[in-house]
């Protein structure tokens, strides 16, 4: 599973991005195959292709995917 990070991020913040996307698919398993919840990160990350600070990105990119994907399916958000 590639999503692709910040242009600028480090391989850190990749490690961190994919992990939590993987998390996810694995979460959402029975509802959206692994490439749909890769497209939901991956939106929520290009909205912080500019971002100056990158430390809270992959908690925001899970946080943003998790409710898209709850929301999908009728699920109450948290």
């Amino acid at each position: 599973m590639t999503v692709p990070a910040h242009p600028a991020a480090d391989d850190s913040l990749s490690d961190r991005i994919t992990a939590t996307t993987q998390r996810l698919a694995a979460e959402f398993g029975g509802h959206f195959t692994p490439e749909t919840v890769e497209d939901v990160a991956r939106r929520s990350l290009q909205s912080y292709q500019h971002a100056a600070v990158l430390d809270f990105v992959p908690l925001f990119v899970e946080r943003y995917t998790r409710e898209t994907l709850k929301a999908s399916i009728g699920q109450p958000q948290s």
